[in-house]
């Protein structure tokens, strides 16, 4: 009968790259902010949540381990491509107000942004009623980006027209009233700040509250196990899982911190699988 034999030094090699991830996705997961599209926000907290937790934890197969591994290079490009506002304009790292000028008739509102060669593709026009917002990549890669808080209310929605040498955005007025100004006060940033924390903690509301009614079985129920008391448990006890589970290249998994801090935890294979070390 044939065993089959079990690198754990290969193990202990995957447990650095998820350590490195876990710490590059706790990074990433901080500068998220959320958009109307809660429905991919909701996901990507979801797998987020469960590789910020599992990738600690995931220690029993070197083939598991790699999978996840490949797992968490995707969530964290997808993380990264949500915090960030432009990815097209990365490469030059320019983020500039464009220049706009105003016009009015009895009717509505005709703010004219004066950007040359703006890509229509890329072009975001937004209006919440009580301002509207500008953003769009021009033939540089260059990023044009502004917020404008409006004198008036107006209806919630903008017509946009694309030509050569600018952006012309015409907004329809609720009241019939000449504007002395196009620009009203700016509201803080606090109550947009609220909000973007609220979404985020209904999100982790609702995740948690899925996560309790889930009943896994088998090595899923031992691995939300083993979730939970990292999750749930004190420093020391996830300085001890973490100690335990790199020294003995993922073979020994520790919540005592008073056993564990004293030395080195040797490595213990499973039966039927050899410790072999790499040079």
């Amino acid at each position: 009968m044939s065993h089959r034999r079990h690198s754990c030094s290969t193990v202990r090699c995957h447990a650095c790259d998820v350590i490195l991830l876990c710490q590059y996705l706790q990074r990433l997961s901080s500068a998220v902010s959320l958009d109307d599209e809660d429905k991919e926000d909701f996901q990507i907290i979801r797998a987020y949540k469960n590789a910020r937790t599992t990738l600690l934890l995931f220690w029993t197969l070197e083939s598991g381990l790699s999978s996840i591994v490949r797992v968490a290079w995707r969530l964290a490009t997808l993380l990264q491509e949500t915090m960030s506002d432009g990815d097209s304009a990365a490469s030059s790292g320019e983020v500039r107000a464009p220049r706009y000028e105003w016009y009015q008739t009895d009717a509505a509102v005709v703010v004219t942004f004066m950007v040359k060669g703006i890509a229509k593709e890329s072009l975001q026009v937004n209006c919440d009623g009580e301002s509207v917002s500008f953003r769009g990549l021009d033939s540089q890669r260059c990023l044009y980006r502004i917020q404008i808080p409006l004198h008036h209310s107006v209806q919630r929605s903008a017509d946009s027209k694309v030509f050569g040498t600018k952006v012309e955005v015409k907004l329809q007025k609720t009241e019939s009233q000449r504007w002395d100004k196009l620009e009203g006060v700016e509201k803080t940033s606090t109550a947009s700040s609220l909000n973007k924390s609220n979404k985020w903690d209904k999100l982790e509301h609702e995740l948690t509250i899925e996560e309790k009614e889930e009943k896994p079985e088998g090595e899923a129920a031992l691995m939300k196990l083993f979730q939970g008391i990292y999750a749930n448990g004190t420093e020391e006890t996830k300085k001890a899982m973490m100690k335990s589970f790199y020294e003995s290249s993922g073979t020994v998994l520790s919540t005592n911190w008073e056993d564990i801090g004293k030395q080195k935890t040797d490595v213990k294979p499973p039966d039927g699988m050899d410790y072999k070390k790499w040079e």
